[in-house]
């Protein structure tokens, strides 16, 4: 197995204009032992490609693109960090069309509070104190936990799907590709 070996920096910028200022660094990886393998592979896949999970309403198309954005990012945060959860922005993107095709429960609201005052906090921006949810109760914080994996595993198994359902068109394409010279009289193996 190779093993690639780097030092990272991760730092958070702020995009005043055309110009991006360094505001503060997130966070340091001395070193980074990446295996090359199938799963760092789809990893990355999955990180960078894999679609975003919304609660199917016909809200989902009014997600932001500041958070579509920030998804991407918090992704690839949370692959160098080896989590296997969905991040806050996903949160962000399932819960924001539910709350807005039917009301929340004060439970809900709590959840969908704190993912964004979190989705905020990471992006630097204040949320206001009157709504600003800091904390969650355990029965909350489980609830929220098994979201966070409920979207981490659809979108993987998206990944899944897709790659496999190319593999069968790969396959489906070597099959045929052996039969058109015959078809079209390009290489007759009866004469």
């Amino acid at each position: 197995m190779k093993h690639l070996t780097g030092i990272v920096s991760l730092s958070k910028y702020q995009i005043i204009g055309d110009d991006a200022v360094m505001s503060e660094t997130l966070f340091d990886l001395k070193e980074i032992k990446v295996t090359s393998n199938k799963n760092w592979t789809f990893d990355i896949m999955d990180a960078l490609t894999a679609p975003i999970i919304s609660y199917p309403s016909p809200w989902k198309d009014t997600i932001s693109a500041k958070v579509k954005d920030k998804i991407i990012i918090e992704r690839m945060i949370a692959l160098m960090k080896k989590e296997k959860t969905a991040t806050m922005a996903e949160c962000v993107a399932y819960l924001y069309p539910a709350s807005l095709t039917f009301p929340l429960n004060d439970r809900w609201a709590n959840i969908y509070l704190y993912v964004a005052s979190q989705y905020c906090k990471n992006s630097g921006k204040e949320i206001p104190e009157d709504i600003k949810v800091e904390t969650l109760n355990s029965y909350e914080m489980e609830i929220l936990e098994d979201l966070r994996r409920f979207i981490y595993r659809k979108r993987r198994e998206y990944v899944k799907d897709r790659l496999r359902s190319e593999r069968k068109e790969t396959e489906t394409v070597e099959e045929v590709i052996p039969i058109q010279p015959q078809l079209f009289g390009g290489d007759n193996r009866n004469d």
